[in-house]
């Protein structure tokens, strides 16, 4: 049943759509390219101004022949925006605006955006596709099939119903069909991750906030641009800045575009760039002026103001909300402890910075960490997928034993692949070969030592022998247990990596 032609199979999961690593380059470097001039266009029709003459409308369409005027090469619907965009429009103190002020402007803000952005198309032109192979390594066949069966079934199942691998869910079918079919088709499997992946961290879901990151940071460089007129000696632009002085809000955009590029720089040396990084970096720029101007009047002398400005902007923005609510909320000091997940760092490997990267995520205790997708946690932190699987392993065997399950580390029992051996040795007929664990019996005495139990305690072997059952029956051990280790077969053919020549779904 679960039989079908292998070329048809073959050529649905190796001929859909996709974006070699150059072709992500050109798409994403077209986008900045595409931002810059939209950006230019819309700010030489609603800001320059002629500085001989009282209107504040286009003087000229080309900034190198500034006596030509617009109307002479355009059609008249050139004139109809100039109207419509009189002086009193623009708001009272505002800097004038020359042919000058937008060259620099279109200058700068080219500037601004392929540096915000340069880093962004590296990571997914190369280093995206080295994380890519980091998971495809840890999960081969049978470990990729499992992974899906556990946090991804529905997906899978849809998939192989689709290619008439299995009945139709409306259909009488066994309710194990699904497992048989997706263990005969690895393929199927690999092409479920991959769209998974692409859904989730591809090129669609970071184009979004990519756009965003790149308009952001061109307005934030037109901006300073136009504070040109307010750096002149006797210049008043207070009401076109809020009542506050233009170093103060180019001492914001410095810090916010520093913080952005740098921290951006940081996380693809640590291969842990995420989406939701970039919407972080979009938001701080954005939010770098009205935050610098709402703060900095609390500094004095004036020069302070610039410096507590350009110093807030380096914040990262969730530890600057952070204090703004402490300062805002007195009455409520959460305990630091508990915010950054305390019970994690009883696990293996974890610190506080990183207790607190899993709180960033929503990710508090060993119960949630046990239950989570690992892929997916993995990218969002930004960690190491085979670490994650190491923390996953300790925490389904802290689901059972609470916290003493550490005690169980000197004798090698501290993660749920290696009590799964115990379990099979404990049910294998005596002289089996193979088995990983030798004299089980004599383990679990020896884990019940550990533990401070005893054949006359509540915690006995029986209890630990029905804790250990218990640990290796679920689904997340046997997912584990083919990942961790990494084993290669001699009767096992080598995983393609996902390099620039490899086929992968639709990125957007």
């Amino acid at each position: 049943m679960f039989q079908r032609k292998e070329s048809a199979l073959n050529a649905k999961t190796s001929t859909p759509l996709f974006l070699r690593g150059w072709q992500r380059g050109v798409a994403l470097w077209a986008v900045v390219i595409a931002v810059n001039l939209i950006g230019d266009g819309l700010a030489y029709a609603f800001l320059l101004k002629d500085q001989s003459a009282t209107a504040c409308s286009v003087a000229s369409t080309f900034p190198l022949a500034p006596h030509l005027d617009g109307g002479d090469a355009l059609s008249a619907w050139w004139d109809a925006v100039r109207i419509w965009v009189p002086c009193e429009r623009l708001t009272a103190g505002s800097p004038p605006f020359s042919i000058e002020d937008f060259e620099l402007a279109a200058t700068l803000a080219a500037l601004a955006t392929a540096v915000c952005a340069g880093p962004f198309i590296w990571f997914l032109m190369h280093t995206w596709f080295a994380r890519y192979d980091e998971f495809r390594n840890s999960l081969k066949d049978g470990a990729l099939c499992a992974y899906l069966e556990r946090f991804w079934a529905r997906r899978l199942i849809s998939e192989l119903s689709d290619r008439g691998l299995i009945a139709k869910a409306s259909d009488e079918e066994d309710e194990n069909s699904w497992r048989t079919a997706a263990a005969a088709n690895p393929s199927v499997c690999q092409y479920v991750f991959k769209a998974i992946y692409h859904s989730q961290y591809g090129l669609s879901a970071f184009l979004t906030p990519f756009v965003l990151l790149v308009a952001i940071s061109f307005g934030s460089a037109v901006l300073v641009a136009r504070m040109r007129g307010c750096m002149t000696v006797g210049a008043d632009c207070s009401a076109f800045l809020f009542g506050h002085e233009a170093p103060v809000a180019i001492s914001a955009i410095s810090g916010a575009f520093m913080f952005a590029v740098g921290d951006s720089v940081r996380c693809i040396r640590q291969r842990s760039l995420t989406v939701s990084d970039a919407y972080w970096y979009a938001l701080r720029l954005f939010l770098a002026v009205p935050v610098g101007l709402a703060v900095a009047p609390s500094a004095d002398p004036k020069f302070a103001q610039t410096a507590l400005a350009f110093g807030l902007a380096l914040f990262p923005l969730n530890d600057f909300l952070k204090v703004i609510r402490r300062f805002a909320y007195p009455q409520w000091q959460p305990n630091d402890a508990d915010e950054n997940g305390d019970k994690l760092l009883q696990l293996g490997g974890v610190t506080i910075p990183l207790a607190a990267t899993f709180a960033a995520e929503g990710i508090y205790s060993t119960e949630q960490l046990a239950t989570t997708d690992p892929v997916l946690l993995s990218i969002r932190t930004g960690l190491p997928f085979r670490f994650m699987l190491s923390l996953g392993a300790q925490a389904v065997v802290r689901r059972h034993l609470g916290p003493q399950a550490g005690k169980l580390l000197d004798i090698g029992l501290a993660d749920a692949p290696s009590i799964l051996d115990v379990v099979r040795a404990l049910d294998a007929p005596a002289g089996t070969a193979g088995l990983r664990a030798r004299s089980p019996d004599a383990i679990i005495q020896s884990a019940v030592r550990q533990l401070g139990g005893s054949d006359t305690s509540a915690l006995n072997a029986a209890v630990i022998e029905m804790k250990f059952r218990q640990i290796a029956a679920e689904a997340l051990t046997h997912f584990l247990d083919q990942a961790v280790p990494l084993e290669t077969r001699p009767d096992q053919p080598a995983e393609p990596t996902m390099r620039d020549t490899d086929a992968v779904p639709a990125a957007g």
